[in-house]
This record gives structure tokens, sequence and C-alpha cells, in this order.
């Protein structure tokens, strides 16, 4: 599900660019497939990544969303290292970094985009990176993208929202209690053609078994009557899951 959901939003950003930040965030968190291979030397190991030329000659590191982007490339790379985007992008030294380059669905980071990248991520991780402040029920929520989101929670309710046949999109991030500072959980909001209190139910049920203790993850009805909440979610939240 997350190489589905890494080239669902680098296609969407390409027409839309405000989605940019929801993309990158989500490479950041994704397990990449990159040419080349792990080399363990006195005890310390060292990446060597097999470099490519681009258009212009100069050489950048390729790496691919999933196996189906990786067969595109011919021939086919003897070995390959699967790493998560955020470690990728700090092994890099000065090279450009090109996602699925024999596909349309690509793009490509300068070594300044990823320094810069890899200091927004830190930053975010520490401050919680909070973008909207909502009403809810008299009550004033932060929302906030998540650096890390539980991808083991997100492919659960994936599965949940496909088997169910009325989820047409989802998104997810954090919330905090504004006047609260220590309440802290996590929001799906879910667009639906069906019963929201029965989808709504199900997938709070899946939730509670893939949330680790000590957070509370809500499930939200987009659309609803609280149309402010539900414009905040998409403007602010990566979406996870689309009706095929």
């Amino acid at each position: 599900m997350q190489d589905d959901l890494l080239d669902s939003l680098i296609d969407r950003a390409q027409a839309d660019p405000a989605l940019n930040s929801a993309m990158l965030r989500t490479m950041l968190d994704s397990t990449l497939i990159v040419p080349g291979e792990i080399v363990e030397a006195d005890g310390k190991q060292t990446a060597n990544f097999v470099p490519l030329l681009d258009a212009q000659g100069e050489q950048v590191i390729a790496a691919f969303s999933s196996p189906a982007r990786l067969a595109e490339m011919d021939p086919a790379p003897e070995k390959t290292v699967m790493i998560r985007g955020r470690m990728l992008l700090q092994l890099l030294r000065g090279i450009s970094l090109v996602i699925n380059p024999f596909s349309q669905i690509t793009f490509e980071l300068s070594p300044d985009h990823q320094a810069g990248l890899l200091a927004q991520d830190a930053s975010d991780a520490q401050s919680g990176a909070t973008r909207k402040v909502v009403e809810k029920a008299g009550t004033a929520l932060a929302l906030h993208a998540v650096a890390s989101p539980p991808l083991h929670l997100l492919e659960a309710l994936g599965r949940a929202m496909q088997a169910d046949g009325t989820v047409q999109a989802a998104w997810f991030g954090g919330h905090k209690i504004d006047s609260n500072k220590a309440t802290t959980g996590w929001l799906v909001g879910v667009q639906t053609n069906g019963d929201f209190n029965r989808i709504g139910q199900r997938l709070a049920n899946t939730a509670q078994a893939f949330t680790p203790d000590g957070i509370i993850t809500d499930i939200m009805e987009i659309g609803g009557a609280n149309t402010q909440l539900s414009d905040a979610v998409r403007a602010s939240f990566p979406q996870f899951y689309k009706r095929g």
C-alpha cells in the first residue's frame, strides 16, 4: 500500500503543486529500492549506490517506489538496497536523487533540496508542525501533519476501506486540543457515499487494534456538518486512500 500511496501523491503533485509537501513527507517514510549494495568493512557499513547519467550527462542516484517501477529499468540492476527515504537522503552527499527515473511518475531532488527537506523534517519532528487551528464542538483543535505516519495503521485502515467499498477517500494526520497541549491524537478523515456511522465504527475498531497505548485515533466524516474542519483536514493532511 505504501508504494501506491507514494505513486498516487507523485502523480497528483505534478498537477497540483500544493500536494508537494504531502508527497515529500510520504517519500521520507516510504521504503525505496535503490540500485547498489551495502558493504561492510572494519565493522562499518557503507552504501555503494550505482549512479546513472541524466540527460545532461550528470551523475544522479535513482530510487524506485515499488518493484513495478524498478521493473521499468532496463537492464535490471544486479543488486538493490531497500531503504527508507529519510535514511537515503542522509546517506547522499552532493548528488541529485531521481525517484522513478524511467516512469512518468517521477521527480528529482537536488542536493540543496535534500538538505532543506531534512532540515524541515527535523524541525517538524520537534515542533509538531502545527498547520491549522479549527473549532470542533467549541474546542480549538490544532491540526498537524505526522512526521512518521504509522504505515501499519494506514495499511489496516486501507484494507478495511477497500473491503467496505463505500469509502471514496481518506486523509490522515495528528491533532492537539489547543487548550491542553498534553492531549494529542491521530485523526482520520473519511469521505464516504455510504452510512458513515457504520463505516466509522468499523474503522474505529480497526484503528483501536493498531494504535499504540497513549494515543487515540479519531474517525471523522469529511463533508459532514462541520465544513470548516473538513476543509482544514483536506488542506493540512496528506490523502492516504482513494477508491480506485
